[in-house]
């Protein structure tokens, strides 16, 4: 969803299940601004009796038929991480994001297209690794050798430019007497593709320590 930019610093990310499906959020998504200077999404008020709404949203959810993939698929390191909104690009020297069928020119430093065509490799190669997770029903080769991989990208990233989620802080002083505001910079070429769907999966790979 696009907030409007009078109240909020730029578009609201929303995912795309429950924009399709907003009656399983519970309560109201409200836009508004962080402490940190950033647009968020919060969901409120606060529903009565939320255990009991819990147990009956993830109940009808369970009861829907999930389409399993084909077992029988035998997996490649080929690409698959394809051109969705947002998804971002790396082509003869140039970034570039692709909506739709409209693909934008992104600019960034000379300095920082290292780091980012390094966190592009680190975003494909997680996505190809689950999609080939999800298509077999054990180990193989294939998957040991990808795992490897994405284990060697991101010890490279990290040895290089330290970690995928650092930032600085800088606080400012309100003089109305409202709290001081707090506001987080992230590295460019980490502003570069944070719209990228793919993305939140490297900070997976934080989380996962891979």
């Amino acid at each position: 969803m696009v907030a409007n930019s009078q109240e909020l610093a730029g578009p609201v990310g929303l995912n795309s299940y429950f924009a399709a499906n907003p009656h399983r959020i519970l309560g109201h998504v409200v836009p508004r601004t962080d402490q940190f200077g950033s647009a968020v999404l919060d969901v409120g008020p606060k529903v009565p009796n939320l255990e009991a709404a819990v147990v009956d949203s993830l109940a009808s959810i369970s009861s829907l038929p999930y389409p399993m993939p084909d077992r029988h698929t035998t997996t490649t390191d080929s690409p698959t991480v394809a051109a969705w909104d947002g998804h971002v690009s790396y082509r003869d020297g140039c970034f570039y994001e692709h909506k739709g069928t409209e693909v934008t020119e992104l600019s960034l430093p000379p300095s920082h297209h290292l780091e980012a065509r390094m966190l592009l490799g680190l975003r494909s190669t997680t996505k190809r690794l689950l999609d080939l997770e999800l298509a077999t029903e054990s180990d193989d080769d294939t998957l040991t050798a990808l795992r490897a991989k994405l284990a060697s990208r991101y010890l490279a990233y990290t040895a290089t430019f330290g970690p995928v989620n650092r930032f600085t802080t800088k606080t400012t002083q309100a003089r109305d007497g409202r709290d001081a505001k707090i506001r987080r910079s992230y590295p460019p070429a980490v502003k570069l593709l944070r719209h990228d769907p793919h993305f939140p999966l490297v900070h997976g790979c934080v989380c996962a320590g891979v």
